[in-house]
C-alpha cells in the first residue's frame, strides 16, 4: 500500500512537470498565432528606437549603432495595410532592410530589443501622413498659416514629428515664418531664393525646397535630405533616417564626409527606384587623382552627388573645422 502511494505521488509529480513543460512550449505559439493580427498597442512594448529606416543589419546591430542591439530570439511583426494590424513573421535581414523598423523591449529597462515592429517601405505613406507640417493634435489649429505648409518647405512628415517629437523645428520655424512677420523687417531681410532664377553669372536651383534641421548635429543629413528632395528621390525619408544609415556607431552626432558618402552608398545598395541611383564624387577622389590631402591645413570636405537618371550635380560644402 505504501509503495502504491509513493508511485501515485511520483506519477502525479511527473504529470505536473510534463504539463508545465508543455505550457511553456505552447504559450508563445498561442500568444502570437501566425494567422492572428495585433494592434500596435498590444505589442509595442517599451520603445527603444522609434520607426526609422533600416539600412544594415549585422551581428545583431541595426544600422551599426552599438547601443541599439537586437536579441537573438527577437520577435518580429509586420504591419498589414489591408486590416491595419501587425502579424508575426520570421525574423530575418530580408524582412528588415529597406523598411521602417521600431525597436522595442518587453523588459522594463535596457537597450536590447526583443521585439521589432516593421512597416514596409511601400506602406509607409499609408501608415503615416508624409505631408504633415504641424502636429494639430498637440498645437491646435493655426488657421493654416503654418500647418498647411509653404511650397518652399519640405514637410517633416508624421513619422518624424510624432516619433522624434520634432517640437523645436516646427515651433521655431513657425515663429520665423508666421504671418509673414519678417517681411518688412529692417534687420532680417528675406530673399526669395526658392523663386530666384539664373542669369549669366549666377546659377540658381529654382524651386529648391529647404528644411530646418531639428537637432544641432543634423546639418549633414539635412543637406543630404534636400538633395534627395531636389531630385524627386526623397520619398518619405527624414533626417533621422539618413542619420541612421551613416554607419556611425553612435546614435546621433555630427556627420563627417565618409559617413555622408555611406548614406548614398546604402541607398544604392537598397536598390530602389524611389530613392534613386547615385554616382558619388568627393574630395577623396580629388585626393586620389591629384595627390591632394589637405587644403590650408584642413581636410577638404567637398562632396557632389550625381543622380544617374537626371545628370544634374549638386555640391555640399562643410566649414573647414568639420570632422
Amino acid at each position: 500500500m505504501k509503495s502504491k502511494l509513493i508511485l501515485n505521488k511520483l506519477t502525479s509529480v511527473l504529470l505536473s512537470v510534463i504539463m508545465i513543460a508543455v505550457m511553456f512550449v505552447t504559450v508563445p505559439l498561442m500568444a502570437f498565432a501566425d494567422d492572428e493580427g495585433y494592434a500596435y498597442g498590444d505589442i509595442s512594448g517599451r520603445v527603444i528606437k522609434t520607426f526609422t529606416l533600416a539600412g544594415t543589419f549585422d551581428n545583431g546591430r541595426l544600422n551599426n549603432i552599438s547601443n541599439r542591439t537586437v536579441a537573438a530570439n527577437c520577435e518580429a511583426f509586420l504591419w498589414d495595410s489591408g486590416d491595419g494590424l501587425y502579424y508575426p513573421i520570421e525574423m530575418s535581414s530580408e524582412a528588415i532592410l529597406g523598411n521602417y523598423v521600431q525597436m522595442s523591449s518587453t523588459a522594463s529597462s535596457g537597450s536590447v530589443a526583443d521585439r521589432l515592429l516593421i512597416v514596409s517601405r511601400a506602406d509607409g505613406e499609408a501608415y503615416w501622413d508624409s505631408e504633415m507640417y504641424w502636429d494639430l493634435a498637440k498645437y491646435g489649429d493655426d488657421g493654416g498659416a503654418f500647418s498647411d505648409g509653404q511650397e518652399w518647405r519640405i514637410p517633416y512628415g508624421e513619422r518624424y514629428i510624432a516619433g522624434y517629437r520634432a517640437d523645436g523645428a516646427t515651433v521655431d520655424f513657425n515663429n520665423i515664418l508666421e504671418y509673414g512677420a519678417l517681411e518688412d523687417s529692417t534687420y532680417w531681410p528675406l530673399h526669395d531664393y526658392y523663386g530666384a532664377t539664373s542669369n549669366d553669372t549666377l546659377t540658381m536651383l529654382t524651386g529648391f525646397r529647404t528644411t530646418q534641421q531639428n537637432t544641432g548635429w543634423a546639418c549633414g543629413t539635412t543637406s543630404a535630405l534636400m538633395v534627395l528632395d531636389w531630385f524627386g528621390k526623397r520619398g518619405d525619408l527624414n533626417e533621422q533616417d539618413l542619420a541612421a544609415i551613416r554607419l556611425k556607431t553612435a546614435d546621433g552626432g555630427a556627420t563627417n564626409l565618409q559617413q555622408l558618402i555611406n548614406i548614398f552608398d546604402i541607398l544604392n545598395e537598397l536598390d530602389t527606384d524611389e530613392w534613386g541611383s547615385w554616382d558619388i564624387y568627393s574630395s577623396y577622389d580629388v585626393a586620389a587623382e591629384n595627390g591632394i590631402t589637405k587644403q590650408g591645413g584642413a581636410k577638404m570636405n567637398l562632396m557632389s552627388v550625381d543622380e544617374v537618371m537626371d545628370g544634374t550635380m549638386i555640391q555640399d560644402f562643410w566649414r573647414r573645422a568639420s570632422p
